[in-house]
This record gives C-alpha cells, sequence and structure tokens, in this order.
C-alpha cells in the first residue's frame, strides 16, 4: 500500500530524483512527456497555474518516476518513492507531495514522533499506532491530491534524514501490524504525555469515541520535565492577558474551578483526568468564562491538565493528596500566582512517554510487550495484520 504525503509548498522546487535504469520519467495522467537522465538536478517553478522543469512547460499536474525509483531529493532533503506535482493546491505554489510505500512512510515517521534510543516495545506500539493513524487517514481520500501532511497536522514526517536503525526495525517488526474497533482502522490518536491519566475523547473533541476511553498511566512521571511543570505569573499579568483577550473582568477576586486532585475526577468542569473543561474567572467588572483550551492558549500551557496557585502557596502533589484544597483567591493588589500542571499534548489514545514506563517492566525476550500497551491505551481494540 501506498500513502501520499504533502512534504512542501513553494513557488520554486529543486528536485535530484534517483531510479535505478537510465531516465528519470515525467509522466501526465500516467503518460510519459519528457525523460531525463537519471541523477539529474530537476527545477521545478510555478508560472501561472503551470509548472515549467527545466524551463520546459509541462502543465499543472504531472509525476516523477522510473522503471524502479529509489527516491528523490526535495531540496536537498531525500524522500524514498516518487512524487508528485500540482499547482491546483494553491494560488502561488507548487504542492510536493511524496508517493511512498507505508512502510517505508513509518521509517521517516516514528523517529521523529517518538525517541529512538527508547525501548523496543515504546518503539513498535508507536510503529503499530502511527500506522493505524495513516491507515485511518486516508480513508475517503481517493478524490484528494493527498492523504497526510508531514507536520503535526498529521504525523511528523522527514523522509530518509530522519530514520534510525532502532525504529527502523521497530516497523519492520511490526509490518503491516494495525488496530482494529468495529472492523475499522482505529484514529490511533498519540501524545507526549498524559500526565498520568489520558482522557475520554468527549471532553476534549465534543464526540464519544468508544476505543478513546481515560486510562490511567501504569508508571507516572517517566519524563520530569513533560510529566509536570509549572509557570510563574502575577495577578497584574494575568487580568492584561485575560483583558487583551476580550475577557476584562477588571480585578481578579476568585478563580471558580474545582481543585485539582487524585484521578479519576467527576467535577462538571474537569474530565476524568483533570483537565479543564472550563472555569469562571471573577473580577470587580464581572464574570467571564474560559475553557481549558482557551486558558492553555492565553498562558502557553503544555495541556489543559493545570490549577492555579494564588498567594504564597506551593503547589501540591495531586498524585498523593487526599482531599485537595482551592488556592483561586486573589486578596493583594499583585498576588503571585503558580500554574502547575501535567503532562504535554491533547491527552487523548496513548502516552508517549507513558508507553516508555510500560515498556520498562517488559520481560526479556517478550517480543509482543507492545501489544500489551496498545490494549492499555486504547480501549476494546483489536490487533490485526493487513498485510
Amino acid at each position: 500500500p501506498y500513502i501520499r504525503v504533502l512534504v512542501k509548498g513553494a513557488p520554486q522546487v529543486e528536485l535530484r530524483p534517483s531510479v535505478v535504469g537510465k531516465n528519470i520519467s515525467i509522466r501526465v495522467n500516467d503518460k510519459e512527456v519528457m525523460n531525463f537522465p537519471t541523477g539529474t538536478k530537476l527545477t521545478a517553478t510555478r508560472k501561472g497555474q503551470d509548472i515549467y522543469l527545466n524551463n520546459k512547460k509541462v502543465g499543472p499536474v504531472l509525476t516523477i518516476t522510473g522503471d524502479k525509483p529509489v527516491m528523490v531529493e526535495v531540496d536537498g532533503r531525500a524522500y524514498r518513492g516518487t512524487v508528485n506535482l500540482t499547482t491546483t493546491l494553491s494560488k502561488t505554489n507548487i504542492a510536493v507531495i511524496n508517493v511512498v510505500p507505508m512502510e517505508s512512510y513509518l521509517y521517516g515517521v516514528v523517529p521523529e514522533e517518538v525517541v529512538p534510543s527508547w525501548h523496543r516495545s515504546a518503539l513498535e506500539a508507536q510503529s503499530v499506532a502511527a500506522r493505524s493513524y495513516a491507515y485511518h487517514a486516508m480513508q475517503g481520500r481517493a478524490a484528494y491530491s493527498y492523504d497526510v501532511e508531514s507536520d503535526t497536522r498529521s504525523q511528523v514526517y522527514k523522509g530518509m534524514s530522519s530514520e534510525y536503525g532502532t525504529t527502523t526495525k521497530a516497523v519492520d517488526a511490526t509490518k503491516g501490524m494495525v488496530m482494529t474497533y468495529g472492523g475499522k482502522v482505529i484514529n490511533a490518536l498519540f501524545h507526549s504525555d498524559s500526565g498520568g491519566y489520558t482522557e475520554n475523547s468527549e471532553k476534549v473533541w465534543g464526540n464519544s469515541i468508544p476505543y478513546l476511553r481515560a486510562v490511567e498511566d501504569p508508571v507516572k512521571g517517566v519524563n520530569t520535565s513533560t510529566y509536570r511543570w509549572t509557570v510563574k505569573t502575577d495577578k497584574k499579568r494575568l487580568e492584561a492577558i485575560l483583558k487583551q483577550a476580550g475577557k476584562d473582568v477588571g480585578s481578579l477576586k476568585e478563580i471558580h474551578l474545582s481543585p485539582l486532585g487524585k484521578r479519576p475526577l467527576t467535577s462538571s468542569d474537569r474530565g476524568a483526568s483533570g483537565r479543564v473543561l472550563s472555569m469562571i474567572v471573577e473580577g470587580t467588572k464581572g464574570k467571564a468564562t474560559i475553557t481549558g483550551i482557551e486558558m492553555m492558549g492565553y498562558l502557553g500551557l503544555k495541556s489543559t491538565l493545570f490549577d492555579f496557585y494564588v498567594g504564597n502557596i506551593s503547589p501540591v502533589d495531586i498524585d498523593t493528596i487526599q482531599k485537595p484544597k482551592t488556592y483561586h483567591s486573589f486578596s493583594s493588589k499583585n498576588d503571585a500566582v503558580v500554574i502547575q500542571g501535567y503532562g504535554w499534548g491533547h491527552g487523548l489514545g496513548m502516552s508517549q512517554w507513558g508507553a516508555q514506563g510500560m515498556a520498562t517492566q517488559a520481560k526479556a525476550g517478550d517480543s509482543d510487550y507492545y501489544k500489551k500497551i496498545l490494549l492499555h491505551y486504547y480501549t476494546g481494540v483489536t490487533l490485526k495484520k493487513l498485510y
């Protein structure tokens, strides 16, 4: 199976294809319109709606391939497979779409999404999650020019320059393996660090997905910088940020939000993981409702799993405190404010650092431990080998 990846958009692109054989073939609607000796450097330039290759007009859409394509360099970055070029997606740019076998695509994805030195089982779990995500993204895309993008809008993919021995082995070891639910390949979302607990999909997306359920990380705090973090500010700066965001409530008096404590939580303003759904900020001019996602953006936080500590209060450890209290009242002209948060990312599906923590518990020689990781983070799924 092949996947089409949008890797670049620019008015001019430098290309250097490598093929087995004598000629690089330039095709339009699967018909060869010109060819070049293998290794020829090609400059694709957009003029109006057309693409010119080395100053020769080809048209708005073309494919660069050969009898046995090996790879193609795009502005110095090498990609396996072939490329399609088109002007139909933009008024100014040429879109460069890498057409590549699924497994070769994953060679360039997995090392960008996780740390190549991680435990083998974590790398294998990521390989299956990434393959499942890609297959799900391809569904219903036949009429489109591409299936996925090469950045965080889909999965990060940087071609051959990112490939790493350990991650390539993990992809090969799980070749063709995906996760399904109800017979369909799942949207296998993942994130950097859950902060100890993943979230139910409806609390993030608004719709309930049966395999994206809140679960606890069996091993917490594997990476200290993503598991628990703090952001320090003060009352005046917070008031200024709210005013700039159109949420001017005057001088802050109170933040109405349930305290963050041991999970799972059942309060209406937080998800099971403790991620903030909404809060009310109250000031001298009135009240305003703010979502967790909005506050995350205002303050540049890593996730919506956080709490406020107003005044000279030290943040508590939510994994150990039994009866959490709120420290959300403002009492002075410029109270100090500490935001303590947990995790990095949306919190749906697999926690990558959590997977690494689980993987360290695998017994030597257990080649299927990656399945245990996946079955933990994706509720009720079935592992299936497609090819």
